[in-house]
């Protein structure tokens, strides 16, 4: 198992990964999204060309089993990194890969001296809540939301 930067190649297997965590997230907070391939297409094609953005894969025998695409800012207290999206195949889960790309990306925020590293996880992903806990990952604050009718 390695972890690699993407490439343009990629998209078709980050589509199917990007899909898949759709439906898996719409099952979590029981409420359907839709998946776009189309927007996830810009997406890809932005990530690749930004200076901000990196784009990881974990990768099996050649076949793609995960990615984290993560950010680095600048703001008023300095450089920091974002994880804005993770996701491992569920057949690949439990191996330690969603540790492999952290760490990645972690080693990609102290190269580019960022303060600190932020994500954002729905409370309830449990899962990755305890993978988050043994990063030391802390609650900061909380996102609050009302749908309005």
């Amino acid at each position: 198992m390695k972890i690699r930067k993407a490439k343009k190649a990629d998209f078709e297997e980050y589509s199917k990964i990007k899909e898949e965590d759709f439906r898996e997230y719409s099952k979590l907070i029981k409420k359907n999204i839709k998946y776009s391939k189309k927007d996830s297409n810009i997406e890809f094609q932005r990530i690749l060309k930004s200076k901000e953005d990196y784009l990881f894969f974990a990768e099996d025998k050649e076949k793609i089993i995960g990615f984290i695409h993560g950010e680095i800012e600048n703001n008023k207290s300095g450089k920091k990194a974002d994880i804005e999206y993770i996701h491992v195949i569920k057949e690949y889960r439990k191996k330690g890969i969603a540790s492999k790309l952290i760490n990645a990306f972690i080693n990609v925020a102290k190269s580019k001296k960022c303060n600190y590293l932020t994500l954002k996880v729905n409370k309830k992903n449990t899962h990755a809540i305890k993978l988050y806990n043994k990063f030391r990952f802390e609650i900061t604050n909380y996102v609050m939301r009302k749908q309005i009718k």
